[in-house]
């Protein structure tokens, strides 16, 4: 047993930036990331504390349609974020 573990926030916190988070359902996903962060003072200062919520239309999943059909899996919490993301920046204009 190597003893490691992980902090939660210290990645988002090396971030010299403010940081976003987006999910694509705020309902399922919010909760999750509230519960990581549930001790007072262990929500990161540069990480908004309301989601983006993606606004989903056709053309957002046909784009996510298209990165499962390229390999990604459903279901897999890193592909559902990369899919999200691929369907995003072929769907944003600019003011999303």
């Amino acid at each position: 047993m190597c003893g490691c573990y992980i902090i939660p926030g210290n990645w988002l916190k090396s971030f010299d930036e403010p940081v976003k988070l987006v999910t694509d359902s705020v309902s399922w996903d919010w909760p999750w990331i509230q519960e990581i962060f549930y001790l007072e003072g262990t929500w990161p200062e540069n990480v908004d504390g309301k989601p983006e919520v993606l606004v989903q239309s056709q053309e957002f999943d046909v784009a996510v349609e298209k990165a499962f059909a390229g390999g990604l899996r459903r279901h897999h919490s890193l592909n559902d974020a990369k899919s999200n993301r691929i369907a995003r920046l072929a769907t944003w204009n600019g003011t999303q």
